[in-house]
């Protein structure tokens, strides 16, 4: 049984747009995936089902062997796992973001301009004045915060919130809108608009924005489930918990930040360290992500030269007879700056494969291939096939 490394930048697959002379993935510098794709299968895979979310909540859990029309798996309480918070049976949890709000009170920023973590505290401690005592705010940092909801019943119905990084350009009232069937959310909103901490200097406004609600999941194990010991490298509060929850240990440093800054060389040696006592070690990066839903088409493909030079190239020079699956979990084109749907480029690497001509791995190629996967667990579980095969 060879190690499995895992590597998931967050929607680095783009949609064709031929205008700007190819996606991030068809013109950034990425060496170590082409000579890779030289022994790999390449192909698509839909890793998020019908009339599901296509984020990181479905698209990660898939690629982590949990079908999402099996397991449903909100983004608040794995994200309040994440953060080391173990919500009651009858608390559910939601992902609360602070987004700006321009002069004309539509959405400008689903990060709030990456919001520092004092002015957030600020914001949120004095919102917590106005919160009805069944809520509880939990700050996290940046943009990205949780709200708990006590005394929350599991089947009741939940209302359809409009995802913050799905509605920038929106007016503020499809968000309180949707908040009227929950009248304690709706008056803590609106009454935090005209907080003196959320007013901004260019007239607009910053706004909290809770969404991704739920319960706290229960999983079988990745180990019962693959008979492997696996590990998570990830800043970003929703991968790590769903590592806890599907019992993998989890790496925590400051260093990975969730954002455009994280540190991508700590990411690796952390990787490595833990192939040491792991089989299976799953890599999150969320740049480029951000990238794409800032449709920065020029951030984005230095974030994926970065990833491959700065990731991938240390741990396939460590270990060159592991198995890879590099792949994302969802699109998010440039061209749209929202997530998409789509089936996206993967790659799993095997030197036993038969050398293949010079190519350059991308979302055309992958394409080209021919192969189309179903789903995000048939994808692990091909990756798993190969590092159950021997090796050269």
């Amino acid at each position: 049984m060879r190690p499995l490394i895992v590597a998931v930048a967050d929607g680095m697959g783009d949609l064709p747009c031929p205008a700007s002379g190819g996606t991030p993935l068809e013109t950034a510098a990425t060496p170590t995936l082409d000579q890779m794709a030289r022994h790999a299968v390449t192909g698509l895979c839909r890793t998020i089902p019908p009339r599901t979310i296509a984020g990181t909540e479905t698209g990660l859990p898939a690629l982590a062997g949990y079908d999402p029309q099996q397991f449903r798996l909100p983004r608040g309480p794995l994200e309040a796992m994440g953060a080391g918070i173990s919500p009651a049976p009858d608390t559910a949890v939601w992902r609360l973001n602070i987004v700006s709000l321009d002069p004309a009170d539509r959405v400008e920023d689903f990060t709030a301009g990456n919001l520092d973590d004092e002015s957030a505290a600020r914001l949120l401690h004095a919102a917590a004045h106005l919160a009805h005592p069944s809520l509880a705010c939990i700050t996290g940092s940046s943009f990205r915060h949780l709200l708990l909801q006590h005394h929350a019943r599991r089947n009741t119905a939940a209302p359809d919130i409009p995802l913050p990084h799905e509605s920038q350009g929106a007016h503020r009232r499809i968000l309180l809108d949707a908040l009227q069937t929950v009248p304690t959310l709706h008056r803590l909103v609106t009454g935090s608009l005209a907080l003196p901490q959320a007013r901004r200097q260019n007239g607009g406004r910053l706004m909290l924005w809770p969404w991704g609600q739920g319960h706290r999941p229960h999983l079988p194990s990745f180990a019962a489930l693959h008979g492997r010991r696996a590990a998570m490298v990830a800043g970003i509060p929703l991968a790590l918990g769903l590592a806890q929850a599907a019992g993998m240990t989890v790496a925590r440093n400051a260093a990975f930040t969730g954002d455009i800054h994280t540190d991508y060389a700590a990411k690796s040696r952390e990787a490595l360290a833990l192939l040491k006592d792991h089989d299976t070690v799953f890599i999150h990066l969320e740049a480029t992500d951000l990238y794409g839903h800032n449709r920065d088409a020029a951030g984005k493909r230095d974030a994926l030269t970065r990833f491959d030079t700065q990731i991938l190239r240390p741990l396939y020079r460590a270990y060159p007879q592991a198995v890879f699956l590099v792949t994302c979990d969802h699109l998010t084109p440039v061209t749209t700056g929202r997530h998409h749907a789509g089936p996206v480029p993967f790659l799993v690497y095997d030197a036993a494969l038969p050398a293949m001509p010079p190519r350059h791995f991308c979302e055309a190629t992958a394409a080209r291939s021919g192969l189309c996967l179903p789903c995000g667990p048939s994808l692990l579980g091909l990756a798993l096939e190969h590092a159950c095969s021997p090796s050269v």
